[in-house]
């Protein structure tokens, strides 16, 4: 699904390049430009595109109901233009659209994509690291109050969540996917806790990529593969499906989820499969706004009955092209 693109050449210092997060600073227009003039020619297939009218309606001030800290997601569109002199139309160059998901912790990296004439000059690498340093900066402003401690109870797991910043509206959510959690599944968030206070820092950093078999005509999927390994990500090994993005859509088995497997994440091998179920069940309820509305999806269930019968799930170390597609139901 993202585009990404490898910088071998000379690096350039992007940090002094115009730029706009539009969560911060809406434009509608802008927007729309961006959207129809570079998303559409790097992200050419239908179903694994958001509509426009998704990104606005939680990014525009006047459409967003109550406060935008208020919710559960933090959606960014970070765009990048060319440096030029005078007012007129700026050329972009590269962007990146990402979610922060409260109630998981964890960022997603949707969209990914740097202009031909700007490969290799490290504009992929400021851009990931321009999704980690504002998820992580929006982790910190929920942590939970009070000392933190190596192991937790069922029980003090809830009473965490509980301590949220009221303005959480889904930590609920949180509290009834604790609430089912198995003994085996309490200790693996523990595990993790261990190894990162998943409380005080962001957790894990996922973004998505095409199979083999998902053609496109911007980039090779064997070409992405390498690309992506080469900037440290790793695909994981299960059945992973992406949700319908819109009532308009079907849900996409022809994706690979990944994990950022070094710097700046310092993200887990074998993630624990209770950690998965929790961004799975953040980034459906983002879609869907509810829990019931898809739980009995057969999509749904095809990814939770599998992460069920696993304790955990490694990311993949071996050399790409990654091969891994997820099987699709019959008819």
């Amino acid at each position: 699904k993202l585009q990404f693109l490898y910088f071998i050449g000379i690096t350039m210092d992007f940090d002094k390049y115009p730029k706009v997060d539009f969560r911060e600073q809406y434009d509608g227009k802008e927007l729309k430009r961006f959207y129809d003039t570079f998303m559409k020619v790097n992200f050419p297939i239908e179903d694994e595109l958001d509509p426009l009218e998704v990104w606005e309606e939680v990014l525009d001030p006047e459409r967003v109901e109550g406060s935008m800290e208020d919710m559960p997601v933090n959606l960014h569109v970070v765009v990048v233009y060319e440096p030029s002199e005078g007012d007129g139309e700026r050329k972009i160059i590269g962007g990146v659209v990402f979610e922060y998901y409260k109630m998981s912790n964890a960022c997603l990296m949707s969209y990914f994509a740097v202009a031909e004439e700007y490969r290799k000059h490290g504009l992929g690498k400021w851009l990931i690291g321009a999704a980690w340093d504002v998820s992580k900066q929006a982790s910190q402003k929920i942590t939970c109050e009070g000392e933190a401690k190596a192991s937790y109870s069922k029980e003090e797991w809830i009473s965490r969540i509980s301590r949220l910043k009221k303005t959480d509206k889904n930590k609920q959510l949180l509290e009834k996917v604790v609430a089912l959690c198995t003994d085996e599944e309490i200790d693996a968030l523990n595990a993790v806790l261990i190894s990162h206070d998943v409380s005080a820092s962001l957790g894990l950093l996922f973004a998505e990529t095409n199979s083999e078999s998902l053609l496109d005509a911007v980039m090779d999927p064997k070409v992405r593969h390498r690309i992506l390994h080469k900037m440290g990500f790793k695909p994981l090994n299960f059945g992973y499906i992406q949700p319908p993005l819109s009532d308009d859509q079907n849900p996409c088995y022809d994706l690979l989820l990944l994990t950022l497997q070094s710097a700046p994440a310092n993200t887990l091998a074998t993630i624990p499969s209770v950690l998965l179920k929790l961004f799975l069940l953040d980034f459906s309820v983002s879609v869907f706004g509810s829990i019931p509305s898809f739980t009995d999806a057969d999509w749904y269930k095809q990814m939770d009955s599998e992460l069920s019968s696993l304790k955990g799930v490694v990311a993949q170390h071996g050399s790409p092209p990654w091969e891994f597609c997820t099987p699709k139901p019959e008819g």
